[in-house]
């Protein structure tokens, strides 16, 4: 069995599932997957995506996604009619990816536009945790968090883009549900502005928790003006209990 992780991750071929793929030798008809009288974006839901798109820094999931096909954001995605539909899905279909990664974006497609995705997964032999990831994708994407929450960070799910997702739940889902998918799978988050946007969460939820973790695994430069922004944070919040806050505790790990 082919151990799959993250959409840019290489695939560990462990079993025959790989050879299986290559067997595949016909693309996916769009006239067989999607029924082309029933366009599926009407202008409101044209709308909505753009702007979720630039309420989500310009770039949603799917247009990640879709730069490794050779397309810019915007370019094709959202369809405005039948025929963009038809063309987007003539261009994943021919770039250059391997068969795994086309059939998984166009498996994010059929979510979007009402097709039989659980068919076209299962002719294709898209693995369970590649459906999890591009289910996933398509949540965020439409702010389905719960349902997101539950798909990128399950167990057996390596997400591509984990200090978007940080990004994207925490301005819009809020601190809780970005802490809860930071504790659940653990992301690697180590650039200067990934803890930042860690700290960000923390100090939101567990403000002892937040400056720990800062003193422990960051000492530095950087230290200094995110503590400024907790004791900032702390001081005029109303929800904030100031003798919570057991100095003492944080005090010992400093000096």
């Amino acid at each position: 069995m082919a151990a799959y992780i993250g959409f840019l991750d290489s695939i560990e071929d462990e079993g025959d599932d790989d050879s299986q793929m290559e067997d595949i030798v016909e693309h996916p008809e769009f006239d067989d997957w999607y029924e082309a009288d029933d366009f599926p974006h009407d202008t409101p839901a044209l709308r909505q995506i753009k702007d979720r798109r630039k309420r989500m820094g310009n770039e949603l999931f799917i247009d990640k996604l879709l730069i490794f096909t050779g397309l810019e954001v915007g370019e094709l995605y959202p369809p405005n009619k039948i025929d963009d539909m038809r063309k987007l899905w003539w261009k994943i279909l021919n770039c250059d990816l391997d068969s795994l990664k086309k059939y998984c974006i166009v498996y994010y497609l059929l979510k979007d536009w009402n097709g039989d995705k659980e068919g076209f997964a299962q002719r294709y032999l898209i693995p369970t945790g590649c459906m999890r990831l591009m289910d996933g994708y398509w949540a965020i994407d439409h702010w389905d968090f719960e349902a997101a929450l539950r798909q990128l960070a399950y167990p057996t799910v390596e997400v591509d883009w984990p200090s978007k997702i940080v990004e994207v739940l925490y301005e819009h889902a809020g601190p809780r549900t970005a802490a809860r998918f930071v504790n659940i799978a653990q992301p690697a988050l180590w650039t200067p502005e990934e803890v930042e946007l860690q700290m960000d969460v923390d100090v939101h939820c567990d403000v002892v928790g937040a400056f720990l973790f800062q003193v422990s695994e960051y000492r530095g430069p950087i230290i200094m003006p995110m503590w400024n922004e907790v004791w900032l944070f702390y001081l005029t919040s109303p929800d904030v209990e100031l003798t919570g806050f057991g100095f003492s505790e944080a005090a010992r790990v400093v000096w």
